[in-house]
């Protein structure tokens, strides 16, 4: 895991103020454990999914486990820049991961990605999940 946080860190807009969080990653992986493409309903509650935040954003990737690398589950995230103006601050569609992304209250971040036998219809799958503190 230590290498993706490495990865995770430098890619992330705003980066130098991003840092990596053992909690948030230990949620993530729990939460990922599960093998099912949901949000975590705990990450409003304080103290469910971290001693000191509540209200923490997530995003969520989900493929074929042969094709997951971090740079994969990041740069689909960041692709919905694409529908984002920036002049009205709307979007023509799904911007969440994207926003997420580069929500610049979020200073903490943890991810973990796991493999699962089956998740939906896609057999030897991985799920990664990111997630941002403050959300």
């Amino acid at each position: 895991m230590y290498h993706c946080h490495i990865f995770i860190t430098k890619i992330l807009h705003r980066a130098e103020t991003r840092t990596w969080d053992v909690a948030l990653s230990r949620t993530a992986r729990a939460w990922g454990k599960r093998c099912v493409l949901e949000h975590n309903v705990y990450l409003e509650e304080l103290n469910m999914a971290h001693p000191k935040f509540n209200g923490i954003g997530e995003n969520m990737w989900a493929g074929p486990e042969n094709e997951f690398t971090p740079s994969v589950a990041i740069r689909s995230w960041f692709a919905e820049r694409k529908k984002y103006t920036f002049e009205n601050n709307s979007c023509s569609g799904d911007c969440s991961h994207y926003l997420q992304l580069v929500w610049d209250r979020s200073h903490k971040v943890g991810c973990a990605v796991t493999p699962c036998s089956k998740l939906g219809y896609i057999r030897h799958a991985a799920i990664f999940i990111c997630n941002y503190a403050p959300g």
